[in-house]
Order: C-alpha cells, then structure tokens, then sequence
C-alpha cells in the first residue's frame, strides 16, 4: 500500500474514532438478574455488560482495506463491543468473576445468524485480553464475524482482563468453562435484549484458542441443558495432543517461541497443581520465570530473556524422562489436559499451515486418519505452505464461508 493511501486511511479513521462513544448503544439488561455478588451464581449468569466503542462499518472496512483484508472478508454491518462479566469456575471448581468480549452486529430488524466464539492465542500481558480491544486484538477478529451478521463472544481466560485470578495456560477445563460460560452468559443478554437469532454457536480460534475450542466443543456435546446448538468447530493451528505431540514438538527449537511456551506452560502447571516448578525448569529459569510471567510483560520481553534453545530450561531429570520415558507429574499433567480419544459428532474443520514451527500438526492429521476410518466428522485441512501466523489469515475466510453454508435465516 503506498503511503499516501495509508495518510488517507488514517485520516479517515481519525474522523471516525473522534465519534465512537457517543454512538454506542447501551445495553437495557431490563429483566436481566444480575449475579453481582457469589451469594448463590450459576456459571454463566451475568454479572455486568459494560459499552464499549462502537465501530461504524465504514471505518471497520477502511480498516480492512488499510490491512489489504478487504477482498478477502465481507463487512455488512458496524459492530457494538460490550466488556461481559459473568460467573466461571476456575481450575478449583469454584466460581470466579470472568470477562470477556461480545458484538451485536447492527442488523436492524434483521436477524442475527448465530452466535461465534471466538478463542484466543497465547498471551502474557494481562491487558491483552479480548474484552480490552484494540486494533490487533479483539477487533479484526469479531469484525470478521459480527461485520457479517453474527453475534459474537470472545473469552479474555481467567487471569486475564478484569479477572484477578492466576493465569492458568492449557488448563483444559477452566479454559473451556470460560468459552462454554461466555456463551451462557450471551444467550441471557440476547433474549434480555430482544433481539432475533439463529440458535446455532460456532466455535473459531487461532493457536492456543484451538485447544480450548476442542475442549470447549467436547464439553458442549455432553451438556444437555446447554442453550445454544453447537453447529461446528472451525479451528485454526491449534494442538490436540499436548504430552506427546505439543509440549516435545516445541523443544526442537525451530519455533522463536519456543522457550516462551515451555516456561510458561511449566510455571502455570506448577501453580494450579501444587507443584514446585523447579520439579522441570532448572534454575535460574525457575526463578526468571516467576519474574517474566507476571502479566506485565507481553512475549516480546520474555523471549528476550530466555535461552533459544528450550531444552536448556529443563532440569536433567525432566530430560530424561522426555527422553527414555518414565512417570514425571508435569507428563501426566499435560496427558490429563491433552484431547484424547475424542469422537466428536458435530463437525470440526482443523485447519492447519504446512510450515507451522509453534504448533506441530501430526496429531490433527493422525485424528483426522482415525476420524475418516471410523466415520468422526473431523477433517484437518491443510492451507498451504504457510507458518503459524501466516495461516490464519489463509484459514479465517475459509472458516466464515463454512459457517455461513450451515446458517438458517431461522
């Protein structure tokens, strides 16, 4: 793009930001109970919806053209950005106070198509959180959606936005309550709202988020009194098998952040199972650790201060038991946490890039093998020579058009 449309652009985008606040819609939440004390929540019951910026469709689509986005995405509608709190258990079980983004699409008196969760990739930075959005992070994502009709939810995970919780990275159950929990909470402030919609919930993601749509998709198929009609999963570079596929894939240094992830995945598991982390990293990353993943950092930093090579984080016994095998706590952690044996029923698409180093991709493939033998509606669809970053932007328009295929007007 040359530079004078980018002066262009940005002037334009600087008119329309000066008119944000004053167009947002509020949320009436009339005959919404609000749950803004634990004295007897549900998961999923509301605690507040807060307004946040609304973004007219012209500006959304000067900003997709800026970003060369725009022949790849249809932009229908501006989108409302509300910060949701609602009730979720965290990895004790217990309920805690969880945010996360939702978008209504300004439809008019046309019906919404159904309901998308959209799950994040790994962050650091507690800030950097769906329900705090900003150009990179939250906007692009539910505008690709909502801007095409479809309400939209994006979890922040515990530790995240307004929480006060620890992070808990890859702790598969109270990660897939915060994405099962939100959508609870959005089926509540739609109906309280009034507003027509297909009841159908399409789960979509990129990276670490493709773990928590797996779970989240695992976990929707068992609950019967779930409101919403899960229709499909649509993910984008995400691990199945975290023990024997994600965690040793990383350890070959192909992937600059690597060490970022070793750590934090071994500091995270420490702190939700009662373990000491030096049990895997050797010191002093043990203690580096503790200092880089304070939420105040995002990766940038981190990698900076962590050895290339994520071996050299590792203790010698933790080594030897990823080497020979052998019992090891933080192992059976990861295999606990891992999708495992799984038989969906409703369709999942696993997207995936050829040259992705971050997220090794033999374990889709080998559950999509499976799948295809015993008649499992899983497919992992390869979009080409492209890394882990790069293959979103190839999958993301491929996922919207799959979604919208299986839409009703009803």
């Amino acid at each position: 793009m040359n530079s004078f449309k980018r002066r262009i652009t940005f002037f334009l985008l600087l008119c329309g930001l000066t008119g944000f606040c004053a167009c947002t819609p509020e949320l009436k939440l009339g005959e919404l109970k609000l749950r803004t004390t634990p004295s007897a929540p549900e998961a999923g019951d509301v605690i507040n919806a807060e307004s946040l910026p609304f973004w007219p469709r012209w500006v959304l689509k000067a900003l997709f053209w800026w970003r060369d986005l725009d022949d790849r995405f249809p932009l229908e509608h501006g989108i409302a950005l509300y910060r949701v709190t609602y009730w979720s258990e965290g990895p004790s079980g217990r309920l805690g106070p969880a945010t996360g983004l939702m978008a209504l699409p300004s439809t008019g008196d046309v019906p919404l198509k159904g309901l998308v969760s959209w799950q994040h990739d790994t962050a650091t930075l507690k800030p950097q959180a769906p329900s705090e959005p900003d150009l990179y992070n939250g906007v692009f994502a539910v505008a690709i959606f909502a801007g095409a009709g479809c309400a939209m939810v994006a979890p922040d995970y515990l530790g995240f936005g307004a929480s006060t919780a620890l992070p808990a990275y890859y702790h598969t159950r109270s990660i897939a309550a915060s994405v099962v929990n939100l959508s609870r909470a959005a089926h509540r402030i739609i109906a309280d709202e009034k507003r027509q919609i297909a009841n159908g919930l399409y789960l979509t993601d990129f990276s670490q988020g493709g773990h928590a749509s797996y779970a989240a998709h695992r976990w929707i198929e068992t609950e019967p009194t779930f409101p919403w009609k899960l229709r499909g999963t649509g993910s984008i570079g995400g691990p199945l098998d975290l023990a024997q596929t994600g965690f040793p894939g990383v350890l070959n240094g192909e992937s600059r952040f690597g060490s970022l992830y070793v750590a934090w995945v071994a500091l995270s598991y420490a702190r939700v199972y009662g373990q000491p982390v030096t049990d895997i990293l050797r010191e002093p990353w043990a203690s580096t650790a503790e200092r880089l993943f304070d939420g105040e950092r995002d990766g940038a930093p981190i990698i900076a201060a962590l050895p290339k090579d994520p071996k050299e984080l590792l203790t010698e016994p933790m080594i030897k038991v990823l080497q020979e095998g052998g019992r090891h706590w933080f192992i059976d952690r990861l295999t606990e946490n891992s999708i495992l044996d799984w038989a969906p029923r409703i369709p999942v698409r696993a997207y995936y890039g050829n040259k992705d180093v971050d997220v090794p991709t033999s374990d889709i493939i080998a559950m999509a093998i499976r799948a295809k033998m015993e008649g499992i509606p899983f497919d992992a669809l390869s979009v080409g020579d492209y890394n882990h970053d790069e293959s979103i932007l190839e999958a993301a328009p491929k996922v919207l058009q799959w979604f919208d295929s299986m839409q009703s007007p009803h």
